[in-house]
């Protein structure tokens, strides 16, 4: 069944951001609009198609455009053909993006927030600080970057603000249990 979570008002949710409930009453699955990559895979292919037209005439310029948009053309497809998803829980969130999973238990993670960066027209992250990621490299550059050691790689068609506000709601209200 397909429902939309509207944690404060309409506006803060993108419409074309599919939300389920699995067959657990309490798991909230929240899926990356397929709409933003499909955009992206027809701008990369129509760069692509530049770049082969440039090789086909002898320019090798062409072959650089090839080489970065090809790829990306590729990524995109797979994201299309399978969005990432992030599975909300009593017990913390799943963040899945092609092979890779990454569970985040609640009690492992400070509170959540919206991150922009200042210098981009992005429309920001959801950040965090959590413990189980130690001292790798990627947190302290993170921790410089955003002032948390930690981030969700998508918003799964929600604004930042409104999906930490949901995800601070959802681990303020669920018990932990202790050790």
């Amino acid at each position: 069944m397909t429902i939309r979570y509207v944690p404060i008002s309409s506006e803060h949710i993108r419409h074309d951001a599919p939300v389920t409930r699995s067959s657990s009453a309490d798991t909230i699955v929240l899926v990356s609009p397929r709409r933003k990559w499909i955009k992206i895979v027809t701008g990369c292919a129509a760069f692509t198609g530049v770049g082969v037209l440039a090789v086909a005439r002898g320019d090798t310029v062409g072959w650089v455009v090839i080489a970065i948009f090809g790829p990306a053309m590729a990524f995109g497809s797979a994201l299309v053909i399978r969005p990432s998803r992030l599975t909300v829980d009593d017990r913390g969130l799943t963040s899945s993006q092609f092979w890779r999973s990454d569970r985040f238990e609640f009690c492992d993670c400070s509170d959540f927030t919206s991150w922009s960066n200042p210098t981009a027209r992005t429309p920001g992250l959801v950040v965090f600080d959590w413990s189980g990621l130690g001292t790798k490299r990627l947190g302290g550059w993170n921790k410089r970057m955003s002032g948390r050691n930690a981030s969700l790689p998508d918003t799964y068609g929600m604004t930042a603000e409104s999906l930490a506000m949901m995800l601070n709601e959802r681990r303020d209200t669920t018990s932990h249990p202790s050790g």
